[in-house]
This record gives C-alpha cells, structure tokens and sequence, in this order.
C-alpha cells in the first residue's frame, strides 16, 4: 500500500542496521492536500524527512554510522518541511464528471468471498490453482476502461494474471489467478501501476474466491485468461461510447 500523508502527519521507520556505511532507503506514496478546486497529490520526496543522524534529507541515499535498531526515517509535526512549488502536485480528484456506466472485461469467477488475514498478507504468497477478488478503492478514476488496462498489462508483465475486471469511476474490482507471488509484492503493484494515470489508491481489499468455479468453467477461465491477454489491443480499436 502506497503511504498517504497530510502535512501534519507524524511517521518513522524503525530498521535492524547490521552494518554501517551508505544505505538508500526509498519510500514510495503520496502527499495529499484537499484544495477548493479539488484533490491534489504529489509524490514523496526525501526532503521531507530526517535521516538517521536527524538532519533533513536531500536524497533517498543516506550514511547510517550506528548499528543495531534505530529510525532511518522520520517526520514529526509537519516537520521537516519544503516549499509547496517544489513538490510535483497533481490535481486527483473532481476534475471531471463520472463516466457514466461501468466498463467490465472478462468472465468473472463466482463463488462466496473469504477476506485474507493480516499475517497471510503480510508473510504468505498467492497460491496456483487458487483464484482471488480484490477491491481497489480509489479517489476518482476519469477513463475506468485505461485503468483496467494498465492493471492487465502492469500485473501480467510481474506473472500475475487477471481473468476479470470491472470498474467505474471509483472502484476498481478484479479477480486474478494464483501465480504464487508474495502479497507484500504484489498489493504495492496496484497503486505503483494506477500513479502512472495519476488515480490515488485509498484502500485495497484482498478475497480468496470459495466454491465457485464448477469442473466446467475451467474451460471458460482458460478463454478468459486468453482475452484479457489480447484486451489490450482490443480496446484501442475505434473508440466508442454507448
């Protein structure tokens, strides 16, 4: 999950040093700030935040001179802080109106929704033969059909294949196939993949799919998976809207 501060936002990072010497430590996410136009967010930047030794930092890539448990990075009271016009700020949210509708690709999976632990999602992997639903939530999505794609092809191109997808313009559901891949890898995708079209993920919920996929529909979950390989393509064909 990408990590969400407001100017007031107190952080810090805890780590085990073994060894000192240059370490680069990069933390990614945003910087949110609700304007009366709208939603704007900026990427994190090193310069708002102290090192290890508590000076301000300049780049990712720090000199840590102790050992052992300590805060490589931190930030207390909106401090430190750097002028607004050097942050690259975006505007996010009610920039347009909603597309009407929802744009849905794929043959969706049925079956009863288990949410997935903490500890799995921390420690465990997607397991194949297995099939699992998340919900991304987000705060506006101007074009749902892009989103999708740039989900299908970000996601395939780390292994992970989508066999569903609908989405509208603030959710965005999916249902992929077990690749195995780590969940601590593969959640940090969804909003690294979506900042690319400047959509801020706010939550990303994770499901393994129980019962739902009959001896038949496997034949259908391989025909699936071969559309959504080809969607891309698909979907730069004329443009239409019904």
């Amino acid at each position: 999950m990408s990590l969400m501060l407001d100017w007031d936002e107190s952080f810090s990072m805890q780590a085990n040093v073994t060894s000192s010497g240059p370490q680069r430590i990069a933390l990614r996410g945003y910087v949110t700030e609700r304007r009366p136009d709208g939603l704007y967010a900026a990427p994190l930047l090193p310069q708002l935040f102290y090192g290890a030794d508590g000076t301000q930092l300049t780049s990712w890539r720090q000199y840590i001179s102790g050992t052992g448990s300590q805060t490589i990075l931190s930030r207390s009271g909106g401090q430190p802080s750097i002028p607004k016009e050097e942050l690259y700020w975006r505007r996010v949210g009610n920039t347009v109106s909603a597309p009407v509708g929802m744009y849905s690709v794929g043959q969706r999976i049925p079956g009863s929704l288990q949410p997935l632990s903490q500890v799995t999602l921390s420690t465990g992997e997607t397991e194949k033969g297995k099939y699992y639903e998340l919900h991304i939530d987000t705060d506006g999505i101007t074009d749902p059909s892009k989103a999708v794609e740039a989900l299908i092809v970000g996601l395939r191109n780390h292994g992970v294949e989508m066999v569903w997808a609908s989405a509208d313009a603030r959710r965005i559901n999916i249902q992929i196939a077990g690749s195995p891949m780590a969940w601590a890898a593969l959640i940090p995708l969804v909003p690294t993949i979506l900042s690319v079209l400047g959509i801020v993920v706010t939550l990303v919920a994770v499901y393994v799919i129980f019962g739902g996929v009959p001896g038949w529909a496997f034949g259908l979950l391989a025909i699936g998976i071969l559309f959504l390989t080809i969607v891309p393509t698909l979907i730069k064909l004329p443009d239409r809207r019904y």
